[in-house]
């Protein structure tokens, strides 16, 4: 029993580490893309009068 409950607890906590993975990506993508967007403004606006 103690394997068996060994084997579902390591299981259970890759299931949890994907499932964190997915969430903090989800989460993260949309702050990526304005970060980048915002980031790449200014970097223009420096590049046009040069």
């Amino acid at each position: 029993m103690v394997a068996a409950c060994w084997q579902h607890a390591w299981l259970r906590s890759i299931w949890y580490s994907q499932l964190g993975a997915l969430v903090v990506r989800a989460a993260t993508k949309p702050q990526n893309s304005s970060v980048t967007a915002t980031t790449v403004r200014p970097q223009r606006s420096f590049r046009t009068p040069r």
